[in-house]
């Protein structure tokens, strides 16, 4: 019989990753700087091919270079921090090199330009690669341990220093990516107008034909200036869904100077004005955030924290499942060269990317139940380690344990709080909860309870008339505007039908309008016992006796065992408070029963984006690759922090001394203290290479949702129960196993139960989809990227699946090659059209639908559509647990060609351990 408190590892995955660097006696990094032409800036794996004619190396580190790079300053800024809505993940750099007895790196810049075919050596791009090699105990060297890391970048600054025979460099650069936002390229020249959508993809579509009319016209004005930047605008793969969505009701009043003029308007179908001057992320994000499945504020597995965006309590359950913002994900290409201008002519992609995050608030009384219950802690704290978002823990100090921390610096701001909107939206009566139950405010908490009943009564029937009233309006609309009976027919039945509603609806209104004001007039009475209850309370005082003289004082035997709760959602409570909102989300309204949502909305913005944090971190550690994020496009070994999906944490360990006791003479060691011990959201990366050592400083706040009492076992272990994802530091026992960025792995062991959908079903025999059964490929008109043909094999053998089973098969995404680059951290397989990410539907006419692995009456199809894929000879396939949106599936058989294994994969990970259970059965059927 196991003992009290034993567990089973069987039972449990670890999560938490040693450094890499660790495994190895001594490492070395190995930096280098190669010029590259913008037209082929995109092409980076191309150029980073050790016999490429398309780079001409600058400097280098580690060798006898004539250019020596003596240290590298590198920065990642991530998103949602200083209040500004940018890329998931930006990278700059600052070189110093160092070029012994002369200074020709300057006129080395102009001639490499000049081999390379560069028009103006000022507007070149730069190729960084970033190499590490360590030297094992053998003797033996590895080179190819993590990484390579390549960024793809531009020269912001040159500055030199000639002296005692020396010239010392300075050079900075930015990814070219981040051309989207320099304000030349960000900011509307001339006002927009005003134009109307109903769904975000219509506004997308005519806010860019609109903007490439404006600069097209403006540029055929400009003798200073030949070609014009081309923009375009979309969402990212898998979140096709966004397109569809629709706009709720206008916020904003008017124009608002904080956005360059932007005014929105109108119910449903929204009018947007833009001035100039407006950034163009601002309009896009102004647009999203009209959408009604914003305000309803979406989950990272695809429902929603709120059933109406007007709701002003959030489900707790639902922040098990983590929530869903956005951020951009932006592209730069170099087209024309401009002989006028001086410059290369850009086309700047701007798509929107939903992005996991955790620290999302949006009331005090679902985030009282989301930290105040243990059960759904555990759930919370397994999704972020299942997802990636926690691979990493650190011990400081009296912990016996610190191998990685060198310093730490702690900021708590007393002053910090949680935004709430005026007027915030009908929220559940919690008298069982407030404080001082049966005690001398007993009677003065009842009648606050009462007041906020009525109030949440009031603001429940004022939105149900306002929503009744706005369909009359539109009755009316109809009646005015002599619809033919034909059409009123087909809203309404017919005439009769028509009024009958429209007196339905008087009759209701008016009755919720006289309710309304019976509410008012107790809500008035009530006020007045509350006040005079509140002033006699004051009259009493609020002095409080205290305790003898002995216990006025802390003694050190207090400070050493019992004093930490279990509970520690209270050891930093975090405070509410409401005021005016003005955001994106809500521009300078005034809130109002009809844009409630918005507003609790704006707060939520506002509240992401905040310029500080209740407990703020800044930690120097060794340096970890981890941090650097994954090696953009390549294949590798090694699974860096996951920036492109969600925020990324770590967990501090920590304990502070009290005193030395006095027989021992040792250092008495106070319990763990969870106001500092927590898991810390990562803001900034700021890695610095010198004199042969690597450093970091990461720049963190702490997670308001995690209450590390309840869940203190999983965050010290790095185990969550009953999961199927191995540790991660096992990934770098075997550098022989290779990972396909972007497109899932198969190198991870099924230990137990899968995560996230746990169906099983088999695919049912002879089951059809009842649609036409057709092959169709629009990824030339869909696809950012891989827009090539799908290869005439993989084209066959999802011909013949789609006849065979009646479900119609449409590529969304195709064939990559050297042409067309690949999306950052993508794999291998979609090269030469080996690979397609699908749509399938079923049923046709009204019936006709797309299928989705989230939804139960789905899988059968879904099922069917793969095993069909297997038989034909399909050997990769990615499905399931928010992978690509749940309703884009990935085939190929790329590993005939060497350009992956035969594996199945899912989630956010991409794994095919966070893949559906469903899946990894039917994984066991391919060889």
């Amino acid at each position: 019989m196991p003992p009290p408190g034993y567990k089973d590892r069987r039972k449990f995955t670890e999560y938490y990753q040693d450094n890499v660097l660790n495994k190895y006696d001594s490492y070395t990094y190995k930096w280098k700087m190669m010029m590259v032409h913008p037209d082929q800036a995109h092409r980076f794996e191309e150029l980073a091919k050790p016999d490429s004619d398309r780079v001409v190396v600058m400097a280098e580190s580690g060798v006898e270079a004539e250019i020596n790079i003596q240290g590298v300053n590198q920065s990642l800024v991530l998103a949602f921090k200083k209040n500004r809505d940018r890329s998931g993940l930006a990278n700059m750099f600052s070189f110093n090199l160092v070029e012994p007895g002369g200074a020709t790196f300057f006129n080395r810049i102009i001639l490499a330009a000049n081999r390379l075919g560069i028009e103006n050596h000022l507007h070149a791009c730069y190729l960084l690669e970033l190499k590490f090699i360590g030297y094992n105990p053998d003797g033996t060297v590895d080179e190819d341990m993590v990484g390579p890391f390549y960024y793809v970048c531009s020269m912001t600054g040159l500055t030199f220093d000639y002296t005692d025979g020396a010239t010392s460099y300075r050079a900075d650069l930015i990814e070219t990516h981040q051309e989207a936002f320099k304000p030349q390229n960000l900011h509307l020249k001339q006002d927009m107008g005003t134009f109307s959508a109903s769904t975000f993809g219509e506004f997308l579509q005519i806010f860019q034909e609109r903007l490439m009319e404006q600069e097209r016209g403006r540029v055929a004005r400009n003798p200073q200036q030949s070609y014009p930047t081309e923009y375009k605008f979309g969402v990212d793969d898998g979140d096709e869904e966004w397109l569809k969505w629709e706009f709720g009701s206008s916020a904003q009043g008017g124009s608002s100077t904080d956005l360059g003029g932007t005014s929105v308007t109108g119910n449903g179908t929204l009018s947007f004005t833009f001035e100039k001057g407006t950034a163009v992320s601002d309009a896009i994000i102004v647009a999203l955030l009209h959408t009604d499945n914003m305000r309803k504020l979406p989950t990272a597995k695809g429902g929603f924290h709120k059933d109406a965006a007007t709701d002003g309590q959030a489900k707790p359950q639902t922040f098990a499942n983590l929530s869903k913002w956005y951020v951009f994900r932006t592209e730069t290409k170099y087209l024309f060269y401009d002989f006028v201008s001086k410059r290369y002519q850009k086309e700047i992609t701007y798509k929107m990317k939903s992005h996991v995050v955790s620290e999302l608030v949006h009331d005090p009384v679902s985030f009282n139940d989301v930290v105040k219950n243990p059960s759904l802690q555990k759930q919370r704290i397994g999704e972020i380690f299942r997802n990636g978002y926690l691979a990493k823990r650190f011990d400081y100090t009296y912990t016996g344990l610190n191998t990685e921390v060198l310093n730490l610096d702690i900021s708590l701001q007393n002053t910090y709080f949680q935004l709430q909107a005026l007027n915030h939206g009908h929220m559940l009566s919690r008298i069982q909860n407030v404080s001082a139950e049966g005690g001398p405010n007993e009677q003065l908490n009842l009648l606050k309870g009462q007041l906020d009943d009525l109030t949440n009564q009031m603001r429940k029937l004022n939105g149900e008339v306002a929503k009744q009233q706005s369909e009359l309006e539109k009755i009316d609309n109809l009646v005015g505007s002599g619809m033919s009976p034909g059409r009123i027919q087909a809203q309404y039945g017919n005439q009769d039908a028509l009024s009958g509603r429209r007196a339905d609806l008087q009759t209701s209104i008016t009755q919720k309008q006289l309710e309304t004001k019976r509410l008012a007039e107790k809500f008035s009475k009530t006020e007045k016992l509350w006040n005079n209850e509140y002033n006699e309370r004051i009259s009493q005082g609020t002095a409080r006796q205290l305790s003898p003289v002995a216990k006025r004082y802390i003694t050190q035997s207090e400070l050493l065992g019992g004093t930490q709760p279990e509970d520690s959602a209270n050891v930093l409570p975090l405070t509410f408070d409401q005021n005016q909102i003005k955001s994106k989300a809500t521009g300078d309204a005034t809130p109002d029963s009809k844009n409630q949502g918005a507003f609790m909305l704006g707060a939520v913005e506002i509240n992401l984006n905040s310029l500080a944090d209740l407990v703020q971190q800044m930690i120097t550690i060794r340096g970890d690759p981890y941090w650097l994020g994954a090696p953009k496009g390549m294949r590798t070994s090694t699974e860096g922090a996951n920036y492109a999906t969600g925020g990324v944490h770590y967990f501090l360990n920590l304990n502070f001394p009290t005193y030395p006791n006095q027989e021992s003479g040792l250092m008495d060691v106070a319990e763990q203290n969870f106001g500092i011990i927590g898991m810390y959201r990562v803001t900034r990366v700021d890695a610095t290479y010198s004199d042969g050592q690597f450093t970091m400083t990461l720049q963190s706040f702490r997670d308001v949702n995690t209450n590390v009492g309840f869940t203190i076992d999983e965050l010290m272990s790095g185990r969550v129960e009953n999961t199927s994802i191995r540790s991660q530091a096992d990934q770098y026992k075997n550098q022989e196993e290779k990972t396909d960025n972007g497109d899932g792995e198969d190198n991870q062991a099924v230990i137990e139960e899968s995560t996230g959908d746990q169906s099983d079903l088999g695919p049912v025999d002879g089951l059809n989809g009842g649609a036409s059964g057709t092959y169709s490929e629009d990824q030339s008109t869909i696809a950012g990227i891989r827009k090539n043909p799908v290869a005439s094999d993989l084209a066959q053998m999802l011909t013949n699946v789609a006849a065979e089973t009646g479900v119609d098969i449409q590529v969304r995404s195709g064939g990559q090659d050297d042409t067309t680059g690949r999306p950052a951290g993508a794999s291998n397989r979609h090269t030469n059209g080996h690979a397609a990410d699908v749509a399938l539907y079923i049923g046709t006419g009204a019936n006709r639908r797309r299928l989705d692995s989230s939804k139960t009456e789905d899988l059968p199809y879904i099922q069917a559509v793969f095993e069909s894929a297997r038989k034909q000879g399909v050997t990769g396939f990615g499905a399931g647990n928010g992978y690509m949106g749940n309703n884009v599936f990935h085939l190929d058989n790329a590993a005939k060609y060497g350009q992956g294994t035969v594996a199945v994969w899912g989630g956010y990970a991409k794994r095919r351990v966070t893949a559906p259970q469903w899946l990894q059965t039917f994984g066991k059927k391919l060889t």
